[in-house]
């Protein structure tokens, strides 16, 4: 991910390299096409430079004999690890997760179908990983899932392993990967996870025995004084848990590494992902099993030691208070942490409030009043809602930001204030700098670095992780802890939340005080979330209210016709839901992956048949 480093006038790209010049690179997985015809399948492997353009005459690249094809039907070409797809006009199109386009980027997990031909998309492993047979992420991940529904069904242990260096330096992935491979049984699955961390599925494999998997990983060279220093995280899935997901086992065995040391170096972080968090980590309601919210932790394990301010971008709601906590606690910084609602405060009071105020500078002024910064000296302070301030509570602020030096209102000494400034917004401030609303060089101090969180629809995958979270926080007391009914998770799943993780939050504590029976039902939740307006769950299909012999029940003229369109209409409005991402369209209908492909596979014959 590359950040935009602003100062001034000067602009500069960095791109993940706050570590030291030692670190190692993070593995760049290369996209890897997996190609069904009629009669074969081969594999296609994309360079950096090539586009292949795919079709069945002689000015593609690869050709087909398939009459459904066009004789350039479509181009591919690598976007990092991505495809990007191009239609060239095709008599029947080039179709992704449902709907015809003509030019789109897809991702692991997406599939192209060209006429009769299906392309799935998957990642390979790096060559330096690759070597060691460790599976890329998307494939062990894959894995877990399968091995976590063959574990609930059989009722066997399952174990996760998240194994890293403590400190990453050249030469230490190869270390990483040997010892983990040395200590892995052939029945287990290791991959990649992230820059310099291999994730472990040892199937059949209680929590003990894991922690001494773990042990042998870690302890493997520990007489060698130069050898890499390894920590491990550990979870274990409960065998009849039907709510604990792939993604909790994750979260938790990330979680507990990051909190393992080098006195401690295998952290144990069980079935609960709120493990971890209650051993250390500041992380709140932060839950990050989404590609994007990896991201986002990475960056900011690397800005946190560093002083440079940082602009968090995000919809009311995604946990930018959160970020800023995080930031804060990872920084070393010994001061404390400061939090002022910029909206809150009243334009006449703006200085008051930032800088404070010596005894009878105004009329109720009784005493003396230190201001945020000086609040926060030594610390962090966090400005909320930064867009709010009006334009000369900017100026006072810039000035602070350039000269780190405030006097109270009505004072005569200025101070110095060593503070480090996280500001957050919902609005777009270069747009608003452009319009003349926000100072330009107000907005140039600040987005020194700007991360934007994603709003929770674009990272549904955390949904079901947050909801247990939730749940796991209000039962601590004892209480027991209700499941969620696999209706009424269809409904969270299917929401838009434009209220994000705070309305998630509320929906659930409004949940814990009306459910029954143990179990949290669609009955439980608000009405808003089960509208059929298309923005909340998942639309049904309006019944028929024509009686039959009318034209409509003649139409579908048995009930294989009516069961077919009827699952036709469902399948439409979860890819239209889940924005034609086939497999978020597959978890709202409950449905494996390669049966909802299947299904659509049949659909596009039958509609092709028919013309």
């Amino acid at each position: 991910m590359t950040i935009e480093y602003s100062s001034g006038d000067h602009t500069l790209e960095h791109s993940d390299r706050f570590s030291a010049a030692s670190h190692s690179q993070a593995p760049q997985f290369r996209p890897l096409l997996v190609l069904t015809t009629a009669s074969s399948s081969q594999l296609i492997e994309l360079d950096d430079t090539t586009e292949l353009t795919i079709g069945r005459g002689a000015p593609a690249d690869l050709r087909l004999a398939d009459p459904s094809l066009s004789r350039r039907h479509a181009r591919l070409s690598r976007e990092g690890e991505a495809v990007r797809v191009v239609d060239l006009g095709s008599r029947n199109g080039t179709w992704v997760g449902g709907h015809r386009i003509e030019e789109a980027v897809v991702r692991a997990g997406d599939t192209i179908v060209l006429g009769q031909c299906t392309i799935a998309v998957q990642l390979a492993s790096p060559p330096e990983a690759a070597r060691f047979g460790l599976a890329s992420p998307g494939c062990v991940l894959n894995d877990l899932t399968q091995e976590l529904a063959r574990s609930r069904s059989f009722a066997r242990p399952l174990s996760l392993l998240l194994v890293r260096p403590l400190t990453p330096r050249r030469g230490s992935s190869q270390e990483l990967f040997t010892r983990c491979l040395r200590a892995l049984r052939t029945t287990d699955r290791a991959g990649l996870y992230d820059r310099d961390a291999v994730l472990a599925v040892l199937p059949e494999t209680t929590l003990e025995d894991a922690q001494r998997v773990a042990e042998r990983i870690v302890n493997g060279d520990c007489a060698d004084a130069y050898a890499v220093r390894l920590t491990c995280g550990v979870a274990s899935a409960r065998e009849r848990s039907a709510t604990f997901s792939a993604a909790h086992l994750v979260s938790a065995a990330w979680e507990a590494a990051r909190t393992a040391t080098l006195s401690r170096p295998i952290a144990i972080a069980g079935a609960e992902p709120s493990a971890a968090a209650s051993s250390g980590s500041t992380s709140g309601d932060m839950v990050r099993c989404n590609p994007a919210m990896i991201d986002l932790r990475r960056q900011v394990e690397r800005l946190a030691p560093r002083g440079i301010t940082v602009l968090l971008h995000g919809e009311t709601g995604t946990g930018k208070e959160l970020f800023a906590s995080e930031i804060h606690s990872r920084s070393g910084r010994r001061g404390p942490l400061r939090v002022v609602n910029c909206a809150a405060i009243p334009e006449q009071l703006t200085e008051s409030v930032f800088f404070g105020h010596v005894r009878g500078a105004f009329t109720g002024a009784h005493r003396d009043q230190s201001g945020v910064f000086v609040q926060a000296h030594g610390g962090t302070l966090f400005l909320d809602e930064i867009g709010e301030l009006s334009s000369t509570a900017q100026s006072t602020l810039l000035r602070v930001l350039e000269t780190r030096r405030v006097c109270p209102i009505g004072g005569t000494q200025e101070r110095d204030v060593d503070v480090r400034i996280v500001a957050a917004t919902h609005r777009d401030l270069a747009a608003m700098a452009e319009q003349g609303s926000f100072r330009l060089d107000l907005y140039h101090r600040l987005a020194s670095v700007t991360l934007t969180i994603p709003p929770l629809r674009e990272r549904r995958d955390e949904i079901e992780p947050l909801v247990e979270r939730f749940l796991d926080s209000a039962c601590v007391s004892g209480a027991v802890k209700p499941t969620v009914h696999p209706d009424a998770l269809a409904c969270l799943l299917a929401y838009h939340w434009p209220g994000n993780v705070r309305e998630l939050r509320n929906v659930v504590e409004r949940a814990l005080a009306l459910y029954d029976d143990n179990c949290i039902r669609v009955s439980d939740l608000p009405l808003h979330l089960m509208s059929s307006d298309g923005s909340s769950a998942l639309p049904m299909p309006a019944p028929s209210t024509q009686a039959p012999g009318s034209s409509q029940f003649e139409a579908a003229h048995d009930l294989r016709e009516a069961v077919r369109q009827h699952e036709w209409a469902l399948i439409q409005a979860a890819l239209e839901q889940s924005q034609g991402n086939q497999r978020r369209a597959a978890a709202l209908l409950g449905l494996p992956l390669r049966t909802l492909e299947r299904k659509l596979h049949i659909e596009r014959q039958h509609r092709s048949r028919m013309t």
